[in-house]
């Protein structure tokens, strides 16, 4: 990265990204870290107890040692023995024992604690309104995004959110609801990083991989269930763009950060056509853009030959390799903004 002054931050040294991330026990991702100077965030866990130190070494956040919920008040807590899977939902041990060892999702303790809606946290500790929220709070995504005022959804450009496939959490909301609540609310579904697991029995790992398959690690020729995920919302604008500079640049920030890189610089040719930014800002941002997106192995280049022989190559080898049985060798990847490997994607 060109020493992270690039032109969005270069022209607009104050401005700042609001960003809220609840569930904050893991510390900043590491898609948010390079752009810290650009980002000033609200991080959160309801357990007072929880490490901060991944945000106090970020700078430019205010830790919050309560949670967010449906509606103010106290509320059941179900603290689990490994405390990122702790929910306001009780873990349903029906599901999560078919897939996660007991070790993780059981619950040591009950705890009354103190919640607010999203919107009386605003107005409780006057903070800025959001802009990005990241969430990860383990099925109650939905009840505080519900709880976000009307008014207070005005400036927001991005959610990133956990979400579930299967009843994780006994009456949770599921994806399809999530979705259709941010469609709702003039948002489009940009990606979706799912995980997927194999079934256990007895508390036994990918039980029956092992004792009948003869698998110690499967590979993506072999299916696995779908269970959970992240998915990526960003507001729609539909043929236009935002009204202000500052919001085409906040904008543009989040998709590079997201690394959709070719909405950037269309970002930027649109904000140019309609009179928001100058040929001279447009031209600068795009060069920066491009300065920030990943560079072209010679098997990436556009129309290249040899980029045509690699993937031929690459599609003879695994076909082979599968029809002899062989299972393909998986690695840690790169997908957009986050590393995953098999089975998740």
């Amino acid at each position: 990265m060109k020493s992270n002054e690039f032109t969005i931050a270069r022209q607009f040294a104050q401005m700042k990204l609001q960003c809220v991330d609840l569930g904050a026990r893991a510390g900043a991702p590491e898609h948010l870290r390079p752009f810290t100077p650009y980002l000033a965030i609200d991080a959160f866990e309801p357990d007072e107890d929880a490490d901060d130190r991944g945000y106090r070494e970020m700078g430019n956040t205010t830790w919050f040692p309560i949670g967010l919920a449906a509606v103010t008040g106290t509320q059941p807590f179900y603290l689990t023995n490994q405390p990122s899977g702790s929910s306001l939902y009780p873990p349903n041990d029906v599901i999560l024992s078919q897939f996660t060892r007991s070790r993780y999702w059981t619950v040591k303790e009950i705890l009354n604690l103190q919640f607010y809606s999203f919107s009386d946290f605003i107005r409780k500790f006057d903070r800025p309104l959001p802009e990005l929220i990241k969430m990860d709070t383990q099925g109650s995504e939905l009840d505080i995004l519900k709880s976000l005022d009307d008014e207070h959804w005005q400036s927001l450009l991005c959610v990133e959110t956990e979400v579930e496939f299967e009843e994780l959490y006994l009456g949770q909301p599921l994806f399809r609801d999530i979705d259709a609540f941010m469609s709702a609310k003039g948002f489009k579904l940009f990606d979706l990083r799912t995980h997927r697991a194999y079934l256990m029995k007895d508390d036994d790992k990918d039980h029956y991989l092992r004792k009948y398959l003869n698998m110690d690690a499967a590979g993506p020729d072999l299916s696995a269930k779908l269970l959970a995920g992240d998915a990526l919302y960003i507001r729609d604008f539909g043929d236009g763009v935002p009204d202000t500079v500052e919001q085409v640049l906040k904008l543009m920030l989040i998709y590079v950060i997201y690394r959709f890189y070719d909405y950037a610089i269309r970002l930027a040719d649109d904000a140019a056509e309609r009179g928001i930014l100058t040929t001279e800002a447009r031209l600068s941002l795009i060069e920066d853009i491009v300065e920030l997106a990943p560079k072209p192995r010679l098997t990436q280049r556009a129309h290249g030959l040899i980029h045509k022989i690699v993937v031929g190559i690459r599609h003879v080898y695994v076909i082979t390799r599968q029809r002899l049985g062989v299972p393909v060798p998986q690695r840690l990847y790169q997908v957009g903004w986050m590393l995953r490997r098999w089975p998740n994607q």
